[in-house]
């Protein structure tokens, strides 16, 4: 089966599951998602929900059961903000790559269309933990106030797609204001995530303050702040997982 055709066969399973989205309908949120990080500041990336499912299930093909199981970096509603054309998504891969070699990233528009020409291939790393797939400048940047669907997922069966393990979710691009930038400017780059944070801006906050940490690891602020970060969304399993890959 050829890449294009296995991307497209994955991507009509996944809508035979998700449906037809309507917009603007708001699906209730599982928990609140303030938090208050070291800075003694509170923050909220409650909001709309969406429907999707940050967590892989069982076991199925080459992916056998694990705990935690392959998850998406994301709050409870399944909807994330962020500033970038081109953002980062974090997902906690629960396999050596000696079991499973590769995972894909597919990306949808409001109309459920593919807005990548194929699925952007990730190689998985030796050993378990927390990765980063960047959304390539080759793409096509996201665009202002637009949602995304994202469907990431663990190729188990290259044969047969829905032997694959998967987590799917949202995204949505939004104009920075001139307050926030000025905050940025005003902030060192490795607390940058405090100020997308207080704005509700999940991806931005989370890769900033992941950044931080690779590049200040002894710092116990950033450490504190990532425990009660995942914490307010209900990921506290994943506080001592190491991140593997940060780009």
């Amino acid at each position: 089966m050829t890449q294009i055709k296995l991307y497209f066969t994955t991507l009509l399973f996944f809508l035979s599951f998700t449906g037809k989205i309507s917009y603007g309908i708001d699906e209730p949120s599982k928990a609140s998602s303030f938090f208050q990080l070291a800075s003694n500041q509170n923050f909220d990336f409650d909001g709309d929900g969406r429907p999707g499912n940050r967590k892989g299930g069982a076991s199925r093909g080459n992916c056998p059961a694990t705990q935690p199981p392959l998850t998406a970096l994301i709050p409870q509603t399944n909807l994330g903000l962020t500033t970038k054309e081109y953002p980062t998504f974090w997902f906690y891969i629960p396999y050596h790559s000696t079991e499973i070699h590769q995972a894909e990233l597919m990306l949808l528009d409001e109309n459920q269309s593919p807005i990548l020409e194929k699925p952007i291939l990730v190689q998985l790393s030796k050993t378990p933990g927390i990765i980063s797939v960047k959304l390539p400048s080759t793409a096509k940047p996201l665009e202002l106030e637009q949602e995304y669907h994202w469907f990431f997922e663990l190729v188990c069966d290259s044969e047969n797609p829905s032997n694959n393990h998967s987590v799917h979710g949202w995204i949505k691009r939004v104009q920075g204001s001139q307050e926030l930038n000025s905050q940025l400017g005003n902030n060192q780059t490795e607390k940058s995530y405090l100020v997308y944070a207080e704005n509700g801006i999940w991806y931005d906050a989370l890769t900033s303050l992941i950044q931080g940490m690779s590049a200040n690891p002894s710092d116990s602020t950033l450490s504190n702040d990532w425990s009660n970060f995942l914490k307010s969304v209900e990921l506290e399993e994943f506080i001592q997982i190491p991140i593997i890959d940060c780009r």
